[in-house]
């Protein structure tokens, strides 16, 4: 049995959304991409879930960098995510 870091995967996968979230509306006005109804009418509330998703994932990103009996080094949740 392979031992999986599902945290880690979380993390990255969280900061990689929260990413996209809070950027999406930038690029889609920028390229005249179709919206959904929240980032055409509502931007604040994409932003902020995905702003949230950034923080959670970078506070848990230095946790685990801080932590070291952690097989790998929480700051590469962060490039993981991109």
């Amino acid at each position: 049995m392979t031992n999986l870091d599902l945290p880690f995967f979380a993390a990255a996968l969280a900061f990689g959304w929260g990413l996209s979230l809070a950027t999406y509306r930038i690029f889609a006005v920028r390229n005249d991409w179709p919206m959904g109804e929240l980032h055409a009418n509502k931007p604040l509330v994409p932003v902020l879930l995905g702003v949230f998703a950034l923080a959670i994932a970078f506070l848990f990103a230095a946790f685990r960098a801080a932590t070291p009996a952690q097989e790998m080094g929480g700051w590469w949740i962060l490039p993981a995510g991109l």
